[in-house]
């Protein structure tokens, strides 16, 4: 995970249904990139409010794995979204090596995504990752 590509895009979330509204809201992701820029922190928390207009929220932090493994994770309620990124896999919050707690702005009902189906999918910007990803290179992720 630390070591992909800075042209490829890794991402967990979960996204609307039609019937949540439209694109660009009701989503939170996690995600993992460097958006095209070598230097640039590989991890990222993101919500998307369950509106369209208004603010988009995200932190980014960096990624330094120790091991193989890795645990990531949201829950959200009516109120909040709370990310963390573990290391190893674990049911606790053990090895934790970033966190964020998103709290809604009022009125939270606008703030907090209503979404329903969750994804994974890798995304390539440009060059040589890119290519190699459209010539059918595969990935494998547990959800």
């Amino acid at each position: 995970m630390d070591r992909l590509d800075p042209n490829v895009v890794f991402g967990l979330f979960n996204y609307l249904t039609p019937d949540a509204g439209p694109d660009g809201t009701n989503e939170i992701d996690i995600e993992f990139a460097k958006w095209g820029k070598p230097e640039a922190a590989m991890g990222n928390y993101t919500v998307w409010p369950a509106r369209e207009g208004l603010h988009r929220a995200n932190k980014r932090f960096s990624v330094e794995l120790k091991g193989g493994y890795t645990t990531h994770r949201f829950m959200w309620n009516s109120t909040d979204v709370t990310f963390q990124s573990l290391h190893g896999h674990h049911d606790d919050s053990s090895n934790k090596f970033a966190d964020w707690l998103y709290p809604a702005a009022r009125p939270a009902s606008l703030y907090i995504p209503e979404t329903h189906a969750c994804q994974d999918q890798p995304l390539a910007l440009s060059g040589t990752a890119a290519q190699e990803w459209s010539a059918g290179r595969t990935h494998r992720s547990l959800v």
